[in-house]
């Protein structure tokens, strides 16, 4: 009978965000291929890890998947011990055994468009101030913050971007402390990159409590259940894809060995606040009414921008970089 066992290794709990989705896409791959069985560990520190996978290798799996750029170095370490093993993980920047791969989401394109929906925001409501909450300060959120800030500031040049970081991946009541004091500070949007939804339940209380809608977005997973009056957009990663891949190759005993970039291009990355909710209806009317200038569009709705721009990720051919970076 044939079997292929993977071993999932979680960085934080599988009921909400990042961990949750990737737990969801691999068990959307077994429901497909019912021959793959999984075994899985959560809220797993760097220092368990290969502890944690050699327990799962014992029980015979074949191949390993971790979602954290913290694995890294203990996965190597694993690839190059196991070579009978196929690794997977988050990327990382050290180079790979033959045995290892590299997955990750490139969300850039995502947190532009939630910027053009914040920008407009801002011109509804007067205040010229957004937030973006950042787990750690490393390279691709960095990005991420400079495509969220380009995005407003394409529609309001007067947007102020404050950045707080939460130090952690992965903690809901410093997510939700730092959304409450962003709110404070005058943020009307909210921008993340952490594991939960803490930051979208604060922003919806608030709207409960007071009335005042400050705008947030979903991250890796969909929120909009979270924050059903203030959850915009936002992006949520179908791993599937890329898993797939990965079972197809070990079938022929066989490491996708490369770094695997996904984006809204090659449908790792959907655009959305939740699967079948691409932007919250509640705020189309406001922006079908904000109006740009755009050099190519000329006049257009900030709506219409969105559509133009989405079509244009979407499409192959047409390659869209933000290469600027601001100092916010």
């Amino acid at each position: 009978k044939l079997e292929l066992i993977v071993g999932q290794i979680h960085v934080s709990p599988t009921d909400v965000g990042w961990s949750y989705q990737h737990a969801v896409c691999l068990d959307k791959v077994a429901e497909k291929y019912p021959f793959v069985r999984i075994l899985r560990a959560e809220d797993v520190p760097a220092g368990d890890y290969i502890r944690t996978a050699e327990a799962m290798i014992e029980q015979g799996a074949k191949i390993i998947i971790g979602d954290t750029l913290e694995y890294v170095s203990p996965a190597i370490e694993l690839a190059n011990s196991h070579p009978d093993i196929i690794i997977y993980n988050r990327v990382g920047t050290e180079p790979l055994p033959s045995n290892m791969g590299y997955f990750y989401a490139d969300l850039y394109e995502a947190y532009y468009l939630d910027g053009l929906i914040a920008g407009a925001y801002t011109l509804g409501t007067g205040v010229n101030k957004i937030g973006f909450v950042a787990p750690h300060l490393i390279s691709d959120v960095y990005r991420y913050v400079n495509a969220f800030h380009l995005g407003a500031r394409e529609i309001n040049p007067n947007v102020e971007t404050k950045v707080i970081e939460s130090g952690t991946w992965f903690d809901p009541p410093t997510e939700r402390s730092i959304a409450q004091q962003l709110i404070q500070w005058g943020a009307v949007a909210i921008e993340h990159y952490q594991d939960s939804p803490a930051i979208n339940q604060a922003c919806q209380d608030y709207y409960e409590d007071t009335g005042n809608r400050v705008l947030c977005f979903s991250h890796a997973s969909p929120y909009l259940e979270y924050g059903p009056d203030v959850v915009a957009a936002g992006h949520i990663e179908a791993w599937d894809v890329i898993y797939e891949k990965y079972i197809i190759y070990a079938l022929a005993n066989q490491t996708l060995h490369e770094d695997f970039w996904g984006y809204i291009g090659n449908g790792v990355v959907v655009f959305g606040a939740d699967y079948n909710v691409m932007i919250n209806p509640n705020i189309i009317d406001m922006l079908e009414e904000v109006t740009v200038s755009d050099p190519v569009l000329g006049e257009v709705s900030v709506y219409d921008l969105i559509m133009y721009r989405l079509s244009q990720f979407k499409d192959p051919r047409v390659t869209f970089h933000i290469l600027s970076l601001i100092h916010i």
